[in-house]
């Protein structure tokens, strides 16, 4: 900060506080995290994110001992915390009266403005953890095949505990999850991880091969079985996968008669080829889908009892948006496959491009980021640069995140309360697009008040059409 856009964000929290009966309401609902301690270094105001921040004694203590250090005509200084993992940078502004310090306030400003939001989640689903007496583990207690997946969020590690300890069994496994999160990775993982990690693992997409075709495709055909088959026969997956995994991607998309079929194979371990020879085999089913299977079999979509028998492991991989503390450890990997891919040294981002992917919500997950870094790593080296700049990224993604590269150009120019606006739209509408624009849900996500939340809606023209 400028010496200027000092004394201007200290004068206009001055008059904010001023009046407390319209500064408390305000500094409540502040996404960032803020804080105000008096000439003693005491703590005389916490908002709700500095709470959860600064719950233990140590924090407490070094914000004393940072602020004992301020001379007379100081003015910001930049202090770090780390909390859950993350880095918390905050500008601490001295408030000043006739020589003396009257107190300072702590202004936090988080990488992304869902980073707040995942701390307050990981510190809740801990301590919950711990009420009930599950213990965290961390990650280097995973089988190396589960360390190698990129991600260290703390509802990701307990996945991939859960992985871990499936994989030590032969019962079915279903994963959840997004498009583009990492299914088919995870349940490689599973499989390579397991006793029957020698044999083989075969892959088969149920989305991508046409109904009249899945059956043969399965379960293989007998020579001359119909027109056009082969006098040699065919082998399908389930035989090619005897002795190891099948992995059945998009599930959801089986037909009913289908999943008849394959709800015989698990309960008898056996099928028949298209032309009707019986075929034994020892195979471990994983499925995987992004549709809601147990809302499909109230519709009538699903086979009731296919979906017990594949739900004896259910596991929930959460989409990268609700993990981005993920997102460097994700592009790290990315840069370094592509620097041996492209034969060239790994590159790194520029601050403004590391800013817009954490601001951006990933409808097409960990998929659309790959392919995304790909794109500007090809760009930037046709270019002969070694630093990933913002004229490197896709066209589809600078056209979603004009207002926020317009932000990261006018910040310096914001007052304090377009900024606040701004944070708290952004922080709103990304609470609306993870909750499919369930307004009771985001709610619960952003922690507030009804009437604050609609309150917010209007006073910030929030529409439906802006996600």
């Amino acid at each position: 900060m400028t010496q200027t856009e000092v004394k201007n964000t200290t004068n206009q929290l001055n008059q904010l506080l001023a009046d407390e009966e319209i500064a408390r309401p305000i500094l409540e609902h502040i996404l960032d995290p803020v804080f105000i301690v008096n000439k003693k270094s005491d703590p005389v105001f916490m908002n709700d994110s500095c709470r959860i921040l600064f719950s233990s004694n140590y924090n407490i203590k070094k914000i004393k001992d940072f602020c004992r250090e301020f001379k007379k005509g100081d003015s910001a200084r930049s202090v770090n915390f780390k909390v859950s993992g993350k880095s918390i940078n905050f500008n601490v502004l001295p408030v000043w009266r006739k020589g003396m310090l009257e107190g300072a306030i702590w202004i936090g400003r988080l990488k992304c403005i869902e980073d707040i939001y995942s701390i307050i989640q990981d510190t809740r689903s801990k301590k919950n953890d711990q009420k009930i007496g599950i213990r965290f583990k961390p990650k280097r207690l995973l089988p190396p095949t589960m360390q190698q997946i990129a991600g260290n969020n703390y509802y990701f590690v307990k996945t991939l505990h859960k992985a871990a300890a499936a994989a030590q069994t032969d019962s079915t496994v279903i994963i959840y999850g997004e498009s583009g999160v990492g299914k088919q990775a995870l349940a490689e993982a599973i499989h390579k991880t397991s006793m029957r990690a020698k044999g083989p693992f075969i892959e088969v997409n149920c989305a991508a091969i046409p109904e009249n075709l899945l059956e043969s495709e399965l379960f293989g055909y007998d020579p001359y079985s119909f027109t056009g088959a082969s006098k040699q026969g065919k082998m399908g997956k389930f035989e090619a996968a005897n002795g190891g995994t099948i992995f059945l991607d998009e599930i959801g998309e089986m037909s009913l008669n289908m999943q008849a079929k394959l709800l015989r194979v698990l309960q008898f371990k056996e099928f028949e080829k298209v032309g009707g020879t019986a075929v034994s085999v020892n195979v471990r089913v994983i499925a995987a889908t992004n549709k809601n299977i147990e809302k499909m079999v109230q519709q009538g979509l699903f086979r009731e009892d296919l979906f017990y028998r594949l739900s004896v492991i259910p596991i929930v991989i959460k989409p990268l948006r609700d993990r981005k503390e993920d997102l460097d450890n994700l592009v790290d990997r990315f840069m370094e496959l592509f620097a041996e891919k492209y034969e060239i040294e790994a590159m790194r981002l520029s601050t403004e491009v590391v800013s817009l992917l954490y601001n951006y919500h990933w409808p097409g997950n960990i998929r659309e980021l790959e392919n995304l870094l790909e794109h500007a790593f090809i760009s930037a080296k046709f270019e002969g640069v070694d630093e990933i700049m913002m004229e490197h990224l896709p066209d589809y993604f600078m056209d979603i995140m004009q207002p926020k590269t317009d932000c990261l150009k006018n910040t310096s120019t914001q007052t304090l309360s377009e900024m606040i606006k701004h944070v708290e739209t952004e922080y709103i509408l990304n609470a609306l697009r993870s909750t499919g624009f369930n307004k009771n849900e985001a709610i619960k996500k952003l922690g507030i008040s009804r009437g604050s939340f609609y309150s917010k809606i209007k006073d910030y023209e929030i529409v439906k059409e802006q996600l």
